[in-house]
């Protein structure tokens, strides 16, 4: 693609957010986070289709943690929780019933 051809008015400007970048604290994050590991099941790496949870808003570990926990939020409700190294803990039926 030659960058002459581009026009500018019509391309996506870059956004200054963050990936995973919401408007929770940090206090409600791990509050979410602990509340689907207290309600879900446990199933490594290989539980979830990872075509699946890209339906769904990815939230990651406030801070800059490299590897921290990663929410999955569908409709603003608290689905799954990512943790590195281990696998996910899923809310089964919320994963169910999310659109």
């Amino acid at each position: 693609m030659n960058t002459h051809n581009v026009n500018v008015k019509t391309a996506t400007p870059e956004s200054s957010k963050r990936w995973g970048e919401t408007n929770l604290t940090e206090d409600q994050f791990f509050d979410l986070c602990e509340y689907v590991c207290a309600n879900g099941k446990f199933c490594g790496w290989s539980g979830v289709d990872w075509q699946e949870l890209s339906r769904y808003q990815a939230v990651a570990e406030p801070g800059d943690w490299p590897e921290g926990l990663t929410l999955y939020l569908a409709d603003g409700w608290p689905v799954a929780v990512y943790q590195f190294d281990t696998g996910y803990t899923v809310i089964e039926k919320a994963l169910l019933t999310a659109p």
